[in-house]
């Protein structure tokens, strides 16, 4: 089975600058503003594997990030922060439930989902549109 990459871009002071690959390590800029975000839908344990090489993503929360079913929680590894959360989306009269994991860091923010994880691609054209607001960096 193939990954599907939602999306890979580098983004600098709020502005998408260009699309990444993602084995491709981006150093961190001085004002912080320069980042990465990669989204996944599903991706398979070897290629979760070269995200976390490339990032150098907590193994435990690379791991945790393949289970569809783990519970939603927050963890902090080093400086970066690991969310896993629950989605759901209404579809006519029916409820589906998906999972989604985070990953932040100083020059990355990297989602992971699995099933329905709702419109993260509206979400990023909002905050494509206010260069300013998505220009203090991935935490914000």
């Amino acid at each position: 089975p193939c990954m599907t990459i939602i999306a890979a871009y580098y983004y600098n002071e709020g502005k998408r600058v260009r699309e990444i690959r993602l084995d491709e390590h981006v150093e961190l800029n001085e004002n912080r503003s320069g980042f990465c975000w990669i989204a996944l839908s599903e991706p398979t344990a070897d290629e979760l594997r070269a995200i976390q090489t490339t990032y150098n993503l907590h193994p435990l929360a690379s791991d945790n990030a393949m289970h569809p079913l783990s519970p939603p929680k927050r963890e902090v590894y080093n400086d970066e922060l690991y969310v896993v959360a629950q989605t759901a989306e209404l579809g006519g009269d029916r409820i589906s439930y998906g999972k989604m994991a985070i990953f932040t860091g100083h020059n990355h923010l990297i989602t992971v989902r699995h099933g329905n994880a709702g419109a993260l691609g509206k979400l990023r054209e909002q905050l494509e549109a206010s260069p300013t607001q998505f220009g203090k960096g991935v935490d914000y």
